[in-house]
């Protein structure tokens, strides 16, 4: 049998770690998300089982979330309109003209 020896790591922070100062970190436990979004706390833990909604789990037990990623996760999910679908098919018709 193999024996292993452990190396602590020490992840260094980068660039894309450090966050703008003017980010809003209004922490959200799961009733407040619920509410929030105005959604069922039994769905949002389906969500977070789907791993389809970004949050935190600090210490394994309780879940939170932060505000300004569930705003952004919420506009990343856009449908576009019939109308912004026909406007980008006529830039792409007129692009492959050219």
């Amino acid at each position: 049998m193999k024996s292993f020896t452990y190396k602590k790591v020490r992840k260094e922070q980068s660039e894309t770690d450090q966050l703008p100062e003017d980010y809003n970190f209004e922490l959200l436990d799961l009733n407040q998300t619920a509410e929030f979004l105005k959604l069922k706390p039994s769905y949002i833990y389906s969500l977070i089982h789907q791993k389809k909604i970004p949050y935190y789990k600090p210490l394994g037990k309780r879940v939170y979330f932060i505000k300004a990623e569930l705003i952004k996760w919420i506009k990343e999910s856009k449908i576009k309109s019939v109308d912004e679908v026909e406007e980008d098919y006529n830039k792409q018709k007129v692009t492959e003209v050219k």
